[in-house]
């Protein structure tokens, strides 16, 4: 009771200061504590209404205090009366704060409706410091300019759902054992996620999905994504950022492609899914798939460290042409470092260089759909591919240098008599009778390389092993390549 006291006692002292310091008037009487969001600043100077608790005229439920709140008002909620089982509505402008986000919780009384909803006729609210559970969406809004801070978010379909909503903030939330954690749809843009751990979802951790392309510019950035099938997820986007996020132990880590949406088990239409995007400064490590790129153009990925995958970027597309750019990342000890596979003209024309591609089972492989169109015109240029079980394994028709300079290759056996750092003869690229080759290589590796510990080495070594085994056992895809090759020769030698 003391604690509680002296806790109101201190809260009363700093509503006396800010009185002090911002004189009550007619102009001002409904703002209070200052939010920032990006480059726009808000004040809420208003009342305080507290839920629980054992003040005199508290509220016992949460809605009753929002009902009775105006613009600019902050509704408190105290822990020592929680769970509270409501599902609320959020219609004005206001700070809604719980004491503990621990210990603070909200358990919705209608699975089918979302326990936090906050409407599309206001704007810049801000919650905090709650456990929200039981909902189909835990928070939903399809307003602007909120900010949703310091929450955990557990067992149901959606954690937080934004809705055509720009500009919002998610920050510091514990979101898990959902279908998806956070899901951005519509014509949603200028949208923030940063600094949460998202773990534990059956769908998504994170999902962006739009139509036409109209959701941009969202940024996701310095997350823990962790054990969900799909670590983060784009469908049909544009322009969208993955920026300094650690991605660990999901089946798929980061997924560009068509949607099978969890409520309607639809196939979505097989149309572009993610343009014009920056994926950079990630850790990605212990996935299936690091990063699964399906039908995307103009995508930036970059200055990643990509390790311990069974791919580390998968690129497949089926007639539209990629036109990505890979470069200045790390891949190391991956089963395939680099994995394009394309169809009737698509994972085409992409930019692959300045990779570290190290102690890798295959550092990249490239498999054209029908053997004769597609996975073509990539250009591979100044790579450095080192220690691993396969190099590289080309079946496009690919372009492995700059017209000047090539990859570092460290088992080429070529001499360099004029000594301008380039071998005097061409590295070929198995399988030899595609002709690929990369007509300047290397003797020196390009930029720096990274240090790997012996453990790295050895757990390298044992999986280049394993995946030589299984692919020596793949009959499957034996049958499919040599029934092929004959036709493959015949245009070879036609073009020649």
């Amino acid at each position: 009771m003391q604690i509680k006291l002296f806790k109101k006692i201190l809260l009363a002292g700093f509503l006396v200061s800010v009185m002090l310091l911002f004189p009550i008037n007619s102009a001002y009487s409904n703002i209070g504590i200052q939010i920032e969001h990006s480059t726009r600043t808000f004040l809420y100077r208003g009342n305080t209404l507290y839920v629980g608790g054992s003040g005199s005229g508290n509220y016992s439920k949460i809605q009753d205090a929002i009902d009775d709140a105006v613009d600019g008002d902050t509704v408190f909620v105290y822990d020592d009366s929680a769970p509270y089982w409501e599902s609320i509505v959020i219609d004005k402008s206001i700070k809604l704060i719980g004491e503990n986000r621990d210990t603070t919780v909200i358990i919705g009384n209608d699975s089918i409706c979302s326990v936090v909803k906050i409407s599309s006729l206001t704007s810049n609210i801000f919650v905090s410091g709650f456990t929200i559970m039981n909902g189909s969406n835990e928070i939903r809004y399809d307003s602007n300019y909120n900010k949703i801070y310091k929450n955990n978010i557990y067992n149901n379909k959606k954690g937080i759902e934004i809705y055509d909503c720009n500009n919002c903030t998610i920050e510091n939330i514990d979101s898990s054992g959902l279908d998806i954690g956070i899901l951005i749809i519509g014509s949603s843009h200028g949208n923030l996620i940063r600094n949460c751990t998202i773990k534990d979802n059956t769908y998504a951790g994170i999902m962006i999905e739009a139509y036409n392309y109209d959701c941009c510019n969202n940024n996701i950035s310095n997350n823990i994504i962790n054990d969900n099938f799909r670590g983060i997820y784009f469908v049909e986007i544009y322009a969208n950022s993955v920026y300094g996020n650690i991605i660990k132990n999901n089946v798929i880590g980061i997924q560009a492609g068509p949607s099978v949406h969890p409520d309607e088990h639809e196939y979505q239409s097989l149309s572009i899914n993610y343009e014009y995007g920056d994926i950079c400064s990630n850790t990605i490590t212990n996935n299936v798939y690091g990063v699964f790129l399906d039908y995307c153009e103009f995508i930036n990925v970059f200055q990643n460290n990509i390790t311990k995958n069974n791919v580390g970027i998968y690129h497949e597309d089926w007639l539209s042409s990629g036109y990505n750019n890979i470069y200045q990342n790390n891949f190391i000890n991956n089963g395939k470092g680099i994995y394009i596979r394309g169809y009737n003209g698509g994972a085409s024309d992409n930019n692959i260089y300045e990779n570290n591609i190290m102690y890798n089972s295959e550092g990249i492989f490239i498999f054209v759909g029908d053997l004769i169109e597609g996975a073509s015109d990539n250009k591979i240029y100044h790579n450095n591919f080192i220690k691993n079980g396969y190099n590289a394994r080309n079946w496009g028709d690919n372009i492995w240098d700059d017209n000047s300079e090539g990859n570092y290759w460290d088992n080429y056996k070529g001499k360099d008599k004029d000594d301008d750092g380039i071998g005097d003869s061409p590295y070929w690229i198995r399988p030899y009778f595609i002709l690929n080759k990369d007509r300047y290589p290397l003797m020196e590796p390009y930029g720096d390389v990274p240090d790997v510990s012996i453990n790295q080495v050895n757990e390298a070594t044992q999986n280049q092993e394993l995946i030589k085994q299984s692919s020596n056992n793949s009959v499957t895809q034996s049958i499919f390549v040599y029934t092929n090759i004959l036709k493959l020769l015949l245009q070879r030698l036609t073009i020649l």
